[in-house]
């Protein structure tokens, strides 16, 4: 619980939660989805000096203005919701054409785009919201041109 891991071909990258926050906010007369996790910046001690993760020692996982039909946390529960692209291209009032970001990594110094994305939200016996991440994202280590998989699990705390 409370972890992040992205698969690697030559290592699992591990990271414990520090913090991770979840809304639903009424922009532009539509709901939206908005979650932030992060990362500890701690490594590991068992870590070889070498492994992947002491370069990128702290990642953030965020969704932002992603439309959602529920106005509420409470209506997400139990739900699984989808965002098959980190980006979307549309054409505003002046048409000319604007990029949406509603799913990214950041890690190191740049910011990475995840796909396959799906977000499972739960209640636990103890009223916690448990969130269940899966998706895919650039390989942030530039050691291949193949998109890593990860997953996330976080506790939210009821005072959510």
């Amino acid at each position: 619980m409370n972890r992040i891991q992205i698969f690697h071909p030559e290592e699992v990258l591990t990271y414990n939660i520090k913090r991770g926050i979840l809304k639903v906010i009424l922009l532009e007369k539509k709901y939206v989805l908005m979650l932030d996790i992060v990362s500890t910046d701690e490594i590991d001690d068992d870590l070889p000096d070498d492994a992947l993760q002491c370069n990128f020692y702290q990642v953030r996982f965020f969704v932002e203005d992603f439309p959602i039909k529920e106005k509420a946390i409470e209506d997400l529960i139990g739900k699984t919701i989808e965002i098959p692209r980190g980006t979307e291209e549309i054409i505003d009032e002046e048409d000319e054409v604007e990029t949406l970001y509603y799913s990214v990594l950041s890690a190191g110094n740049g910011d990475f785009e995840t796909n396959n994305n799906r977000l499972f939200l739960k209640r636990d016996l103890e009223d916690n919201i448990i969130l269940k991440w899966e998706g895919e994202c650039e390989d942030f280590t530039e050691q291949s041109d193949k998109n890593l998989r990860f997953t996330i699990t976080y506790k939210f705390s009821p005072e959510l």
